[in-house]
């Protein structure tokens, strides 16, 4: 490098006119040097592309271009592009790796392939003679590079490798002790660390993959890999708990991001804890509930519930009771009330034990939130109570306005009033996310209750503004799906009678809900789906959406999910020329939301009143008035039966 540098430097010094074009694996640092980074190949972000499409890319151009000439039968199909896609991005499109792979389909199936890089890039390798020593396998490839690095460059690598997925400058001092951004630029330079930069965003670094195993195995064999990974993990757990407030605070969408550029690094954090510190395990994976909501609901029980299984997290109750709300937030969400609701009584006792304040109004507010889907609103409303006299008595602002919003929520004489209290107190705390929500509910319910449409048709318009001026269109907050702009704009489009655009917001709705693992999400938004089949005279398809998800409201004991789809179903029966049961069932759904003190709103009393009015017009009040009665008595397993036979 020295001698190419000083022979670039004299030529050029004494001949004006020339240009040399250097290719290296490292800048040679010289004057006028202008640097240009050799991309790797391009590689699909989709997976649905078109065949013809793909080939444009040059990943897969050059692998079915090799693979053709390893195996001449080979040929790019439906049914293997997604897996050369994965093979492209695991080697992270660069050429050789690409080249190496691509020869191996005469002996192994793509999958095959594919498998064998998940573990290790052994695979690549070649016995073509023609090529240099160095180049015949990957392996030796990067071995020739590792020996250029002095010792400290080298421990530097190592460390580094126990990051998944990329990292920053402050998270590369946690992990190691020594000069991070002088080694950083000596690294870069080398073409053995990539900067990712972009606008408003922390810089972050990563490894090719292949460096990053190679790396990693070195790490490992000096028996230091234990330490170092302590260290990451203890980093990501105090990383969390900037995360838990920045993810309810003004800055939302930098924590969201944040948390998403570091996902496989949490992912890895929270594997180490489970080998070494439950207790940093309970506090990392509870503290990211906002991030599972608008993520990955599923994930984010699967790892909570892995450290509150464990015996000893009992011996931390601060923490277990941090991961208990959390995880009961996210049952809600699943729909597993009775699990929940034994959660929150153990969530709200450690908290009390633990002596934090803000903790327990939390927890009140959860358990309240169980009985209310469990049919025991008044002791819900009790719970509530409790928690904002708490919230009030440390100076909480938000918690206040989190059990002002549950105390409003299903009670039309108080609801509107109720939010829009609490409205100002979720703004003072820069709350952006439920800000947002909070005001597609009020304008949803403002429909449902008052029938306003255009004061509702204001509210939204001012959510989208927030949404889009603060949170730039990500969808954070309840659920990551509840309160979501499109219910409201479903519901706006349903009362106008443009049925097109209301099936096809809810639709996208469903689709997001099933991303996330949001069960509750998804059936609410489903059984709006089929309201509006219904509506738009799409019978057979509401009848289907219906059915089902009366179904999964009775296996998931959702009362009041089950009386809406019920009450689609007696319109449908109404529609369909069975006046008789339209009136039992909705007898029966009258007689239960009195039962769980849950009235029906202004507008769904409207509808239910204009099928009871096309019933009584084909047999007559009295005949309605006995079949109603009749479905007042009904059982609800007498109820379902008769919906579900019926339609």
């Amino acid at each position: 490098m020295d001698a190419c540098a000083e022979l670039a430097t004299a030529l050029l010094s004494n001949c004006p006119t020339l240009k040399i074009l250097a290719t290296s694996r490292e800048v040679l640092n010289v004057t006028g040097e202008a640097t240009y980074r050799t991309p790797s190949l391009s590689i699909p972000e989709q997976d649905e592309e078109s065949l013809q499409k793909l080939t444009e890319y040059e990943s897969i151009h050059l692998f079915t271009e090799r693979a053709a000439l390893a195996l001449s039968s080979f040929t790019l199909t439906n049914a293997n592009a997604r897996t050369v896609i994965n093979i492209c991005r695991k080697v992270d499109g660069i050429p050789l790796a690409i080249e190496l792979a691509a020869a191996q389909v005469n002996m192994l199936q793509i999958s095959e392939i594919f498998d064998q890089l998940q573990g290790s890039f052994a695979l690549l390798s070649t016995d073509n003679r023609t090529i240099s020593v160095r180049q015949q396998t990957l392996h030796a490839s990067v071995d020739w590079s590792w020996g250029l690095l002095n010792e400290v460059e080298q421990a530097f690598l190592q460390q580094l490798s126990v990051f998944a997925g990329g990292w920053t400058l402050e998270s590369a001092q946690a992990v190691y002790e020594g000069d991070v951004l002088s080694l950083t630029q000596a690294l870069v330079k080398k073409s053995l660390i990539v900067v990712d930069q972009q606008a408003g965003r922390v810089t972050r670094y990563r490894f090719h993959e292949i460096v990053r195993q190679y790396a990693y195995a070195k790490l490992t064999a000096t028996g230091e890999k234990q330490n170092v990974r302590i260290r990451h993990m203890k980093y990501f757990l105090e990383l969390s708990e900037q995360i838990e407030p920045g993810l309810s605070g003004a800055q939302q969408l930098e924590w969201l991001t944040r948390a998403e550029n570091e996902r496989d690094n949490l992912r890895s954090a929270l594997e180490q804890a489970t080998k070494t510190d439950t207790e940093a395990g309970l506090y990392i994976s509870s503290r990211l509930r906002g991030f599972w909501e608008s993520f990955n609901l599923l994930e984010g029980i699967r790892w909570m519930q892995t450290f509150l299984q464990k015996p000893e997290s009992k011996n931390f109750p601060h923490a277990r009771a941090k991961a208990l709300y959390a995880v009961c937030v996210l049952r809600v969400w699943s729909q597993e009330f009775t699990q929940a609701n034994e959660i929150a009584q153990e969530c709200l006792e450690l908290f009390r034990v633990s002596g934090d304040r803000q903790g327990e109004t939390d927890a009140l507010i959860l358990l309240g939130y169980s009985y209310q889907y469990m049919d025991q609103r008044a002791r819900a409303d009790e719970l509530y109570e409790q928690s904002l006299a708490l919230a009030q008595s440390i100076g909480d602002a938000r918690r206040q306005a989190f059990a002002l919003f549950r105390l409003g929520y299903d009670h039309p004489d108080r609801q509107l009033a109720y939010w829009q209290k609490a409205l100002p107190m979720f703004r003072e705390a820069g709350d952006h996310s439920f800000v947002v929500d909070l005001l597609c509910l009020t304008a949803r319910f403002r429909i449902l209750l008052t029938g306003d449409v255009e004061r509702a048709q204001q509210e939204l318009e001012e959510a989208m503004a927030i949404k889009l001026g603060t949170l730039q269109g990500r969808t954070i907050g309840i659920g990551g799906v509840w309160g979501e702009a499109g219910f409201t704009k479903s519901l706006i489009a349903l009362v106008r009678g443009d049925y097109e655009e209301a099936y096809a917001i809810l639709r996208d709705i469903v689709t997001l809900a099933e991303e996330l693992g949001n069960r509750m999400g998804y059936y609410w938004t489903y059984v709006n789906l089929g309201y509006v089949a219904l509506r738009a005279g799409n019978l057979t398809e509401a009848r289907t959406i219906l059915a089902e998800t009366a179904r999964v409201f009775r296996k998931d004991g959702s009362t009041i999910g089950l009386i809406f789809t019920i009450e689609g179903l007696a319109s449908l029966s109404a529609t369909s020329g069975k006046p008789e049961h339209a009136a039992r069932l909705i007898g029966w759904a009258d007689a239960s939301r009195e039962w769980i003190s849950n009235p029906r709103p202004l507008l769904e009393q409207a509808n239910v009143d204009h099928d009871i009015a096309a019933i009584m017009a084909k047999i007559g009040s009295s005949a309605f008035e006995v079949a109603y009665d009749a479905g007042r008595e009904m059982t609800l397993d007498e109820a379902v039966t008769l919906a579900l036979k019926e339609n």
